[in-house]
């Protein structure tokens, strides 16, 4: 089993690009057992060694005899958030923040659209009225003698 899971352990790093060869071996930079030299490191800092020794399954130790419960707790409150590469808190935390902002691009869209809408209805308007000005030329001379008293009072 273990080199089936090997096996597709090294096609996910060939997949995502990351089978870099250490220098003239023929072993990887990146191992399944490096993740567990990463965790062993990891869990010592965070808690002891003896602890970390027991995560990874070493033989029991006379002298560590944390029960079950206490183990659980350390784990959580002391280790998982270091060993733990994707923290979907937040994943959620920032997929609402974009969803918040998307929704706020959405609204100010709207109102563009609006503004858009109203200003080409106005300025079809005035086009209209300016054909109608245009084919009737005793109104827009009207217009004009009209525009020229307004402004010389």
């Amino acid at each position: 089993m273990y080199t089936k899971v090997v096996v597709e352990f090294e096609r996910l790093l060939s997949t995502i690009g990351m089978d870099e060869r250490k220098e003239g071996m023929k072993r990887r930079k990146i191992t399944l057992h490096s993740f567990r030299r990463y965790a062993k490191s990891v869990i010592s800092n965070q808690v002891n060694q003896d602890y970390s020794e027991w995560f990874l399954g070493h033989s029991k130790s006379p002298y560590y005899i944390i029960k079950e419960p206490e183990r659980r707790e350390i784990y959580a409150t002391k280790c998982i958030k270091y060993l733990t590469f994707l923290g979907y808190s937040a994943l959620e935390a920032t997929g609402k923040n974009i969803e918040s902002k998307i929704s706020e691009k959405e609204k100010e869209i709207q109102v563009l659209r609006h503004k858009y809408d109203t200003d080409i209805t106005l300025l079809k308007s005035a086009i209209t009225d300016i054909q109608q000005l245009l084919k009737n030329p005793i109104k827009l001379a009207e217009l004009s003698e009209a525009t020229v008293s307004e402004t010389f009072q």
